[in-house]
């Protein structure tokens, strides 16, 4: 049911040019002063262009529309191009069916998100990993954050499938990040929310060295964080593949090539009741207190 009611909102039209009576490449974020003192957050999605990451992004649009709290925000859509995979991409397009990751093409999904204020900036994508980091490193640098009280990192094919946990632990003044963390070196990176001016602008600017990878680069730039305890972790031992967070009302699909297929598999349900919400704290096998709200089948889930 809810892969056809998805299935159906991806084949209607797209909504008019996005944006709070302004232009999709908007340079200069909002400035403080939001309204009832709310803090201002920026949902920044980065993309290295691929197809998987295209099938996402038209899936998005509904399920951003079941996150009462990240439909609010302001959204920042980062594209990494690579040539070589956008001239292929274009040369295989032989009907009007087939979706190519051009500018157009990205714009027009992004307008579809129901967030009121959306930008989308375009930037050469050098590869998978310096691609994730160098994202960060343009945004920092070129002051997309500035006037932002918090930032949601995230890719386009992860879903959040209950935000209140993250936008909680956002809430309290003590916590400057909210992370998950994938050993003692690695900070998740297909999602964490941060405090920008927690950060030095200079944080990821070893983007273009082969070490450290991504997640490592990340837990290098939270290094001050870390120190002074002013964080929080999105769930306590929060199940993850790998460092591909599976918990917490987040679930990265990475193994599932289409939005499609993850939303019909449903694997974020293993979370819930009788799965992964037993963990293992202090040698014993004890059940997690905290429990997502969106599940099949409750007052909310029947739309």
């Amino acid at each position: 049911m809810l892969v056809a009611l998805l299935l159906a909102a991806a084949a209607g039209p797209v909504s008019g040019v996005a944006l709070r009576e302004g232009s999709v490449d908007r340079t200069e974020p909002r400035r403080p002063g939001s309204p009832a003192g709310k803090p201002r957050v920026l949902f920044f999605v980065t993309t290295y262009a691929s197809d998987e990451h295209m099938s996402y992004m038209r899936c998005q649009a509904e399920l951003y529309r079941r996150a009462p709290r990240l439909r609010e925000t302001d959204a920042l859509l980062h594209v990494g191009e690579d040539e070589a995979s956008t001239a292929r991409r274009a040369r295989e397009c032989h009907t009007d069916a087939c979706v190519h990751s051009s500018r157009a093409a990205w714009q027009e999904l992004l307008n579809a998100w129901p967030m009121p204020t959306k930008m989308l900036k375009f930037s050469r994508n050098p590869g998978k990993q310096p691609g994730a980091k160098k994202a960060m490193h343009d945004a920092l640098t070129s002051g997309w954050f500035w006037g932002y009280d918090w930032v949601i990192r995230t890719n386009p094919d992860v879903i959040f499938y209950d935000d209140s946990r993250m936008f909680s632990l956002m809430e309290r003044p003590q916590n400057w990040a909210v992370v998950m963390k994938c050993g003692n070196t690695q900070t998740n990176t297909d999602f964490f929310a941060v405090r920008p001016d927690r950060l030095p602008v200079d944080a990821f600017s070893e983007w273009n060295s082969t070490t450290p990878d991504a997640e490592g680069q990340a837990n290098q730039a939270f290094r001050q964080i870390y120190e002074e305890g002013a964080y929080a972790f999105l769930k306590p031992e929060g199940h993850q593949s790998g460092c591909h967070l599976k918990d917490g009302g987040v679930y990265h699909a990475h193994a599932d090539p289409t939005c499609e297929l993850v939303l019909d598999r449903q694997g974020w349900q293993q979370s819930f009741k009788g799965g992964i919400k037993d963990y293992q704290h202090r040698g014993a096998l004890v059940p997690n207190p905290w429990q997502e709200a969106w599940r099949l089948g409750s007052e909310d889930d029947g739309r």
